[in-house]
């Protein structure tokens, strides 16, 4: 027969739940940087493309967006379980599909490079 512990005094023990955490001000921080950074790149893609532009777009990538953060390239994805980045990261992918089908429609051509 194993010996019982004795209870704890002082301290309260408290059940933690896998992923239910509030999120951390970094995580809230760069989920705003994201979304500015996809909005800015929008934004400068429907400016060239005005101008006449069609080929050498510039193509915005979650990757590169990791990259001018200093993050590692799969961090984005790791942090997709918080609600807050989760929908920074769904805006991203949504301005990544209207660029794409505007593409094929309008026979535009997008490269990887670096943001403005």
């Amino acid at each position: 027969m194993t010996p019982k512990k004795p209870p704890t005094v002082g301290r309260v023990i408290r059940a933690s739940r896998p992923g239910v955490s509030r999120p951390s001000p970094q995580r809230i921080v760069k989920a705003a940087s994201l979304r500015k950074y996809f909005q800015c790149a929008q934004a400068r893609i429907d400016e060239l493309i005005a101008d006449g532009q069609r080929e050498g777009l510039p193509c915005p990538s979650v990757a590169d967006w990791a990259r001018k953060e200093g993050l590692n390239r799969s961090a984005p994805y790791r942090w997709a379980k918080s609600h807050d980045f989760s929908a920074a990261l769904e805006f991203a992918r949504k301005v990544q599909r209207d660029l794409n089908e505007l593409a094929l429609r309008k026979g535009l051509k997008f490269t990887l490079m670096d943001q403005p």
